[in-house]
Formats: structure tokens, C-alpha cells, sequence
């Protein structure tokens, strides 16, 4: 605990960066992308994007005992400039895959989303919620 009031001496960012170029699953800047935004407005169109790389999206902050306040760029998360919108999207708000070239660029389907795994026991999860049922604890 600290003893308040508390005098702060100083703030340190440390080395972390909030834009990487090269994403942690694979992808780098630059790279071509077939991105379908979750957002209904978008009509589930599949559009082709460029790779930015992963921006942090929030910062943890930490204050020391010493008073020292360390902020870092944490939860960093893919984006991707898509043209066709004019507008960045994340790829926690959309299903994408990297791709050699246009060519490549396919319809991102209902049927790809409902056969991705955590698709499927998300939703096997909500049913079983929905008929009442409990899930038996894992611990």
C-alpha cells in the first residue's frame, strides 16, 4: 500500500513500443490482407486491405513505491488500412488472413467464421446456456 499523499518522482515509459511492424502470429507492415469487418454497416463484404502492423490499444500503468510512475503500451492488436472505406480496421473487430496479392482476394464466408473452432464452442456453449444447461466446472 502506499502512504498518501504520495509525491511522484518521476515517469518512465520504458521500451515498449506502441506500434510494432511485425505482428506476433505473422504479417508484417505492408502486407496485403482480405479483411471482412464483424460491423454490420459493412454487409459482411469481404474488402482488401493493407497490414499497418499492431497499435496498442491500452496503456498499463504502474506506480512504485519510489513514486515513479512507469506507463506502458499494452494489448497491442493488428490494424489494417483498407482503401474501399477509407478507414483503419482492428483485428479484434474483423476476420482477416494475409495474401500474396489481389488475386488472392476471396470472400472471407459465414461458412470460414462458423468453422473456425472457437466459433463453434462459443456457440455450442450459448445453446446449452440458453436450454438451461450448466456447464460442469473444469477445476
Amino acid at each position: 500500500m502506499f502512504d498518501a499523499p504520495m509525491t511522484v518522482t518521476g515517469f518512465s515509459t520504458h521500451d515498449v513500443p506502441a506500434w510494432r511492424k511485425d505482428l506476433v502470429f505473422g504479417g508484417s507492415c505492408g502486407d496485403m490482407v482480405a479483411v471482412r469487418p464483424v460491423n454490420a454497416r459493412y454487409g459482411g463484404r469481404t474488402y482488401l486491405g493493407i497490414l499497418i502492423g499492431e497499435i496498442a490499444q491500452s496503456l498499463s500503468v504502474v506506480i512504485g513505491k519510489d513514486g515513479l510512475i512507469k506507463a506502458d503500451p499494452s494489448m497491442h492488436n493488428p490494424a489494417m488500412f483498407v482503401p474501399d472505406l477509407g478507414e483503419m480496421v482492428f483485428g479484434h473487430g474483423s476476420w482477416w488472413s494475409v495474401i500474396e496479392d489481389e488475386t488472392q482476394l476471396e470472400d472471407i464466408t459465414d461458412a470460414d467464421i462458423d468453422g473456425v473452432w472457437y466459433v463453434r464452442a462459443l456457440r455450442q456453449i450459448a445453446e446449452r446456456s440458453k436450454n438451461g444447461e450448466q456447464e460442469a466446472s473444469p477445476l
